[in-house]
């Protein structure tokens, strides 16, 4: 298997037409399906097995097929409660994108079933605090402890809501925390979205470019260990009908996200086992030390949200801004603020 996990050793033939893939033994089949279960990636192993290049005998496709049958029913009910919310954000007046999960599997992939998810992702950003209030009218909470209010509606990522027997809702105001988040403009986030429909409901997400650059940074920046369907986003955002090269390169440039996209592209590859410079993975150069610099702010295991809190303090705006911001952080670190939780 070359190293690599059962999972994207399975995986490296999405983007590829193996001609004679090889049969599973019973105890790596056991660890694929695990696998591909916390990596929501059931879908994408049922579709090699249509295409024939996934080698499984009856019993393991039929086990294949219930945990997919599982994932899809979590979808379900993520779709359903992400039209109910998007009504009720749409009659307050507030203007969103549905990032990750719902779109893009609508928007990447031929058939969007094959692409899972299991919670919410809005970003809002003038109407962030009517949002929440729109989201406790409908009987959300707050997963964690805000880190004071003020600060969360200036300078914060956003929060998780929850709400009994339903579906987590990340309502974003900024894509990611930390140094990136300042230096992304949000208002450029809502230009052009592209559109996608669940339960007969338009929806709008990011713009192609923007998809792209948000899928880069769930990949490489938002978990301590990304989930395999984030790798395989990145490279079908790549392949985007229409993807504007141009804006993308002014995008990449203006926000300093050369590492990011860099670092997702070469790790999304490697894992899937595709070679960097094919006709549709663009070859790229070497970014900035600086920027490759600011991705240590989203290494390491614990004190994630406070390492990336200092480094942001740079990109955060002019003297008055910095200084309120900096101001919050030293109420927040003396007191219960996060410390090692991602937010």
């Amino acid at each position: 298997m070359d190293g690599r996990s059962p999972l994207a050793a399975a995986l490296s033939g999405v983007f590829s037409n193996p001609s004679s893939p090889e049969p599973w033994e019973p105890a790596a089949f056991d660890a694929l399906l695990v696998e591909a279960r916390q990596h929501r990636a059931t879908g994408l192993l049922r579709e090699l097995f249509a295409r024939r290049a996934l080698s499984l005998t009856a019993d393991q496709a039929d086990r294949l097929q219930a945990a997919h049958w599982q994932a899809l029913g979590w979808c379900l009910k993520a779709d359903a409660e992400l039209a109910s919310v998007a009504a009720a954000l749409t009659q307050a007046g507030i203007e969103f994108r549905v990032l990750k999960g719902a779109a893009h599997s609508n928007l990447l992939y031929a058939d969007p079933g094959v692409r899972t998810y299991v919670d919410i992702d809005l970003l809002v950003d003038e109407g962030y605090g009517t949002a929440l209030e729109v989201l406790f009218g409908l009987g959300y909470e707050r997963r964690t402890d805000a880190v004071g209010e003020s600060f969360e509606l200036r300078f914060g990522k956003g929060s998780t809501m929850c709400r009994p027997g339903g579906v987590t809702v990340d309502l974003h105001r900024r894509l990611i925390g930390g140094p990136f988040g300042s230096l992304i403009e949000t208002d450029q986030l809502f230009s052009d979205p592209q559109w996608f429909e669940i339960a007969g409901r338009a929806l709008p997400a990011l713009g192609a470019e923007c998809l792209l650059l948000h899928a880069c940074v769930s990949s490489v920046l938002s978990d301590h260990v990304p989930k395999m369907i984030s790798k395989v986003d990145v490279i079908h955002a790549l392949r985007q009908p229409g993807l504007d090269l141009v804006l993308l390169g002014r995008l990449v440039r203006r926000w300093r996200l050369e590492a990011v996209l860099l670092s997702a592209i070469e790790d999304a590859a490697g894992t899937l086992g595709l070679a960097l410079g094919d006709s549709w993975v663009p070859a790229l150069g070497a970014a900035p030390l600086h920027d490759r610099l600011l991705l240590r702010a989203y290494r390491g295991e614990t004190h994630r949200w406070r390492r990336q809190a200092v480094w942001a303090v740079p990109y955060v705006g002019g003297v008055r801004e910095t200084s309120t911001y900096l101001a919050a952080l030293l109420r927040i670190f003396r007191g219960r603020g996060p410390g090692d939780d991602d937010r």
